[in-house]
């Protein structure tokens, strides 16, 4: 990037202030309330966006570099000088986008005197039974999104050489839920004993190993072939995401910048 190229997370604090400055005007400091400025100000198109002023070729180091500031930007507000509303905000936007950026392993990246804080906030919160805040602090800290840093910035050349892979992301789909039906107790199981025990007493109406053709009315093997025909699309799917992940972990050129931006509208 040549010394004249815009901040990668230029104008994203000033968004950040006009969300948190709206939020004060409520009464409260529920999530809800929140969550209803973050939909209006649609920040949740917040990486989508990226793509586009990125002139729609992003490399992955850009834009793990904008999670990385964003979240840096985000955490900041949750600190003092701010005032109480506004670290609440803060952590609320914290929240947001630690659950919403497309890359893994981004942390909230706390000093010893940041964590001092977090947890006096915390403390505050609890007295104050602000269940919603304390629910979400709580919940961010159980799930390590904090990682203990001397700096607030990563250095070294170790952070350009570190490989960064965008979250998968599938797409809508029944198959999680046609997945669930082959477990014990389900349909597709249930169905299969079934299967197996209607089979057990046509051979003994007709006192062989086989059914007479007369009571041939169902096949015992077309449960089976059900269960390995969606076994293998299980593994070619698998296979598939696989296969796109691996794209990602180089600079994206003139093709593979189409499937991410792909990819990220999946993820809105």
């Amino acid at each position: 990037m040549g010394t004249n190229a815009p901040f990668v997370a230029s104008g994203f604090k000033e968004d950040c202030i006009k969300l948190i400055q709206r939020f004060e005007q409520f009464d409260n400091v529920r999530f809800q309330d929140f969550s209803q400025i973050w939909k209006e100000m649609q920040f949740s198109l917040i990486f989508t966006c990226f793509i586009f002023f990125s002139r729609c070729r992003p490399s992955s180091t850009e834009l793990a570099e904008f999670c990385e500031e964003a979240m840096h930007i985000a955490k900041l507000f949750l600190l003092p000088p701010y005032k109480f509303k506004e670290r609440v905000a803060g952590l609320y936007l914290v929240y947001a986008l630690y659950y919403k950026i497309p890359i893994d392993n981004v942390k909230v990246r706390v000093k010893q005197e940041d964590w001092i804080h977090i947890v006096e906030f915390q403390s505050i919160i609890e007295e104050a039974e602000h269940q919603d805040a304390n629910f979400i602090l709580s919940k961010l800290i159980i799930e390590n999104a904090f990682v203990h840093c001397v700096f607030d910035h990563e250095y070294g050349l170790e952070k350009y050489l570190r490989t960064k892979k965008l979250k998968k992301v599938k797409r809508y789909s029944v198959l999680p839920m046609v997945e669930d039906l082959l477990e014990s107790g389900c349909l597709l199981t249930n169905v299969s004993n079934f299967s197996k025990l209607y089979h057990e007493k046509k051979c003994g109406i007709s006192k062989s190993k086989k059914p007479e053709r007369g009571l041939e009315l169902y096949d015992i093997d077309y449960v089976h072939t059900l269960f390995k025909e969606i076994h293998e699309l299980t593994d070619h799917t698998e296979n598939s995401s696989m296969e796109s992940s691996n794209l990602l972990d180089e600079d994206i050129g003139d093709e593979d910048s189409k499937e991410e931006t792909s990819k990220l509208f999946s993820m809105v």
